[in-house]
């Protein structure tokens, strides 16, 4: 909250130094805004500044999100040229139809015309050379108005991809944090730290792996989640381990399916992107006093990922602490959006027995 008060106050204070540009850059240098408002050029100026900081926030707040962060460069390019066009024109055709305004006179009985004794020409004519027809050429047009436009488009541009650079980075953080803290949580590793005992007790062959595959996701969730982008297949391997020891920890009491078709090698993903998802069935879709069901499925082709999580819903274990950590749908929605603008569609199908979601993103 305090960041956007700093925004505000600092954008309203920006606009209005801004706005006194064209009163301290005029030759008579004078404060006095009524008098500039009167001169046509003077509120040529003046309007010509508002469109400049209309354009800086349309720019920042609207254009760039909707077309420059999507790639939409076509659409981008068609709205700078439509902007740069209001901002030319507008003042010029202001300043020329105040230039040949007729001044406002009072009296309208129109003065007789001179009268010339025989023999005697009248003065020719002089040629207008009005200031505004100059004005009007293009180019004019742009040694006037396009260096200004271009140091108003990029410091918005500049602006707003910083603004973005910080809101992933604060985004990365606070997914790091989260998932560390629903990842490694002491109720999770109780669970399965309990499973592994028992299967210990009973001398089972399957103790070792589950270590090892416990031992494999803290190191992932510690490690690797420091990066950008991780392998795909670590990342696979990742959610292979937990669904393991879900398995582990559940045993007959839940009927799971899970597959992985396609190659993974060489392709890259956001970590930890996919297993909100796929923890968000176990969290809601698991009972062991009913019949617990859970399908997961992955389909990786080129360069695109499906995952699909199909759960039925089951009663809340009551007092399971477990199911209220972790994040949520939509922080996952969230990062999405971050991560992968324009580039996945996710849709979920919240119905009364089943949830199902599916998710389709093109990976790097």
């Amino acid at each position: 909250m305090k960041r956007k008060t700093r925004q505000i106050i600092l954008r309203t204070v920006g606009g209005f130094l801004f706005m006194l540009l064209p009163i301290l850059s005029s030759p008579n240098h004078s404060m006095d805004i009524w008098a500039n408002l009167s001169n046509p050029k003077g509120l040529s100026e003046v309007v010509t500044y508002a469109l400049y900081l209309c354009f800086f926030f349309l720019h920042s707040d609207f254009i760039v999100p909707r077309y420059f962060f999507t790639k939409k460069y076509v659409f981008y390019s068609v709205a700078l040229a439509i902007c740069f066009a209001v901002i030319s024109i507008l003042p010029i055709k202001m300043a020329f139809e105040g230039e040949n305004r007729p001044p406002h006179n009072h009296n309208t009985t129109a003065p007789p015309p001179p009268q010339y004794s025989e023999g005697f020409r009248p003065p020719p004519k002089p040629i207008s050379t009005k200031p505004h027809d100059q004005d009007r050429s293009i180019g004019f047009i742009f040694s006037h108005y396009l260096p200004m436009f271009s140091v108003v488009l990029f410091v918005s541009l500049a602006m707003r991809l910083n603004g973005r650079w910080r809101e992933v980075e604060q985004e990365k953080l606070n997914t790091e944090i989260s998932y560390l803290r629903a990842q490694v949580n002491p109720h999770f590793l109780f669970n399965t730290l309990n499973s592994i005992y028992a299967l210990s007790i009973e001398k089972s062959d399957e103790t070792p792996n589950a270590v090892a595959q416990l031992s494999s996701m803290m190191r992932y969730v510690l490690n690797e989640t420091q990066k950008d982008f991780v392998p795909l297949a670590k990342e696979i391997t990742y959610i292979s381990d937990y669904i393991d020891l879900q398995k582990l920890r559940f045993g007959n009491t839940l009927n799971l399916t899970y597959m992985v078709n396609g190659q993974p090698n060489g392709k890259q993903i956001a970590p930890l992107i996919l297993i909100t998802f796929i923890e968000n069935a176990f969290k809601h879709g698991v009972n062991p006093e009913e019949e617990s069901k859970i399908s997961i499925r992955i389909d990786i082709i080129a360069d695109e990922l499906v995952l699909t999580v199909d759960n039925k819903k089951v009663g809340v274990i009551a007092g399971d602490p477990y199911l209220k950590s972790g994040l949520g749908i939509e922080n996952a929605r969230h990062r999405l959006q971050l991560l992968y603008p324009s580039k996945h569609e996710l849709m979920i199908a919240d119905e009364d027995t089943d949830y199902l979601i599916c998710l389709k993103m093109t990976l790097t």
